[in-house]
């Protein structure tokens, strides 16, 4: 079985007494069904997985479902011999953007608090716009994304403790010893070509066969390319999100690097608002990775979008490579001259970058921690957690005032309850002598507040770094 970075954020969601339903999105075929029903198949005795795409696509048994009496009876059609009670029945409703009316439901069958929930979804951006109720204060939604290249390592026989020392080796500024690193990068340009697809990733595992990966990789991307249809009724849009879907391979390898409105119907004067709808829809599905270009590197960074200039990257990096070099390995594997591999790279940069997201974006920044068994302490290791990573600390303290000291000296990153964070800013954000940055974190009280010395200027990676997080939390946010 692949390990998913998600697998503890899943367990402790399950575990807890949470008042809110878990909503794991992202886009199809990265794995979102089996890693929930793993989980919920090892916590609970009866375990119920309702596959709403597959009912709209067959007898259609919810279409219909519009309280809360009407959805157990449905459910019990199913498996009335396994609804049991809270602490022992989880219903897994998946594929929930399928019918957007089941969203709103959602409140309601956490009030009744009769069963254990939890939900996977793609769309959800573009599903929650067609609900009449949007439950913001009854759902969580949490991304999920293809393998990364740890969880590629993982697959592919690394143990989490050779993980840990390649992070230690690099903060150290150590390299690998020759043998580890020639092991490493031999599996880097292995990722290169099969990507972090499952399918793709057990194919390569099962078999060592490039032909049986493409064919999946194939496969999944006219998946994708077709799928507008069944959730985009206008039938010009779904052409033209076609269109920009295939588009995406040739636009990285074009001397702009960028979507050009025009080419989409090779019309003049095309600009992004003509297409806002069909650009949201390949985003939301998560089958394709934006990046929008800062026209004016000032902050606050989002008031600089460049809405004109955009760029778009397939989901995974596998599917670019199918495209651009099919089963030709050598071009990859050999590093051969005269191939220019850069929108490769920038691809799996995109896709990291994506997955790693949030607060795993700082897992090699220093942080000044509050007290062991301190309240925030304890928010702060919950965040961490969920996170999926053990903070590298450079001190300890209970003082705001030594914490805001420490980081004068040096880079550093604070988690700090949102009356103080914003209290910085309401003084101009040099309150404690910092410029800081506030990221949502998980919940409305708190914040992830990035903090320098206000004497020092950003460099640009810095400044991408931090409009990488503030695009991720906005997005969060606005779903």
């Amino acid at each position: 079985m692949l390990y998913r970075k998600i697998q503890p954020y899943i367990e402790s969601y399950l575990k807890s007494d949470s008042n809110k339903v878990l909503i794991i999105d992202g886009a199809r075929q990265i794995g979102k069904t089996f890693i929930i029903r793993y989980v919920g198949q090892q916590f609970f005795e009866n375990y119920i997985e309702l596959n709403f795409a597959e009912d709209y696509n067959g007898p259609r048994l919810f279409e219909q479902v519009r309280t809360v009496k009407d959805f157990y009876f449905q459910v019990s059609t199913i498996a009335g011999e396994r609804m049991g009670e809270k602490k022992n029945t989880l219903i897994f409703l998946d594929e929930i953007q399928a019918y957007p009316h089941l969203l709103t439901m959602l409140k309601f069958l956490k009030q009744d608090d009769r069963f254990t929930y939890i939900a996977s979804g793609s769309l959800l951006g573009v599903t929650l716009k067609k609900t009449t109720s949007i439950p913001i204060g009854s759902i969580e939604v949490k991304r999920m994304f293809p393998l990364d290249f740890e969880e590629f390592l993982l697959a592919n026989g690394f143990n989490q403790f050779a993980i840990d020392m390649m992070h230690e080796k690099f903060l150290a500024g150590e390299s690998l010893d020759a043998a580890m690193h020639g092991k490493v990068m031999d599996l880097f340009k292995k990722y290169l070509l099969i990507g972090g697809l499952p399918d793709a990733v057990n194919s390569f595992i099962a078999d060592t066969n490039i032909v049986k990966v493409r064919t999946i990789h194939r496969d999944i991307r006219a998946f994708y390319a077709d799928d507008a249809s069944k959730y985009e009724a206008d039938n010009n849009k779904k052409l033209k999100i076609r269109r920009i879907y295939d588009m995406i391979p040739s636009n990285l390898e074009s001397k702009k690097k960028r979507v050009v409105f025009q080419d989409i119907e090779d019309k003049r004067g095309k600009r992004f608002s003509d297409y806002q709808d069909e650009f949201e829809y390949l985003i939301s599905a998560g089958i394709a990775l934006d990046v929008n270009a800062i026209t004016t590197p000032v902050f606050p960074l989002t008031q600089s979008v460049g809405k004109n200039l955009l760029k778009l990257y397939l989901n995974d990096v596998g599917l670019l490579t199918d495209v651009l070099y099919g089963s030709n390995i050598r071009a990859i594997l050999d590093d051969e001259t005269g191939i220019n591999l850069g929108s490769v790279y920038e691809s799996v940069v995109a896709q990291e970058l994506a997955a790693e997201g949030g607060l795993r974006t700082l897992k090699l920044c220093p942080f000044v921690l509050k007290r062991v068994n301190s309240f925030v302490r304890q928010r702060e290791d919950q965040l961490f957690f969920y996170a999926g990573f053990k903070p590298r600390s450079e001190t300890e303290t209970g003082q705001l005032s030594l914490a805001a000291d420490i980081c004068r000296r040096g880079d550093a990153a604070l988690i700090l309850p949102a009356p103080i964070a914003r209290a910085c800013f309401d003084r101009g954000q040099e309150a404690l002598g910092l410029k800081t940055y506030p990221l949502r974190t998980q919940g409305e009280r708190w914040q992830l507040t990035v903090c320098y010395p206000r004497e020092r200027t950003l460099s640009p990676a810095e400044q991408d770094f931090i409009q990488g997080a503030m695009d991720y939390y906005q997005e969060k946010q606005r779903l």
